[in-house]
């Protein structure tokens, strides 16, 4: 609906000029977005395709569905550590109870017991560094989860740069 004066471009003011530019301007990408409209009608796979292979990492930074996706995968990776955390807490609970209930009707308690409290020892250590390294693998995705480049600490977690991804 803007029209442009009949007057010559180079007999006009500056500001005249600007204007008249702009007109121009905004009469091509006009025209521009009209015939990528068309186009897209005509063949959408082929407009899809187009607008998939020049999408970039800076273009899905800017992305919400990216972010909530991002949040959720990380509140989900937390609640897991968590789940983990207190199963493992109650299995080591579990077990010594279960050796103090056993020791109870025992009556020579140092000879019986001992073997059974160092096998105990062992296994609670064992339990506790495995659940210390999922807690920690989940804390790892968690906070990949909310980064661009997805999987990424899960890969340098898979080479063995576990530690490295954690002093980042």
């Amino acid at each position: 609906s803007c029209r442009t004066l009949p007057l010559p471009v180079h007999g006009a003011g500056p500001r005249l000029r600007a204007v008249m530019f702009r007109t121009m301007e905004t009469r091509g990408t006009l025209s521009q977005r009209n015939l990528d409209i068309q186009s897209t009608l005509a063949n959408p796979i082929r407009h899809a395709k187009s607008k998939l292979q020049s999408y970039s990492m800076r273009d899905l930074g800017h992305s919400w569905v990216l972010v909530v996706l991002g949040l959720w995968h990380a509140y989900l990776f937390w609640i897991a550590g968590c789940v983990m955390l207190t199963m493992g807490a109650n299995e080591v609970v579990k077990m010594w109870i279960g050796l103090y209930e056993d020791a109870e009707g025992l009556y020579d308690k140092r000879v019986q017991v001992i073997p059974a409290f160092l096998v105990l020892v062992a296994k609670s250590w064992i339990w506790i560094s495995v659940l210390g390294e999922l807690v920690r693998f989940c804390f790892i995705l968690g906070r990949d989860a909310l980064r661009v480049d997805g999987f990424e600490a899960y890969r340098r977690t898979l080479l063995g740069l576990a530690a490295a991804e954690l002093r980042e």
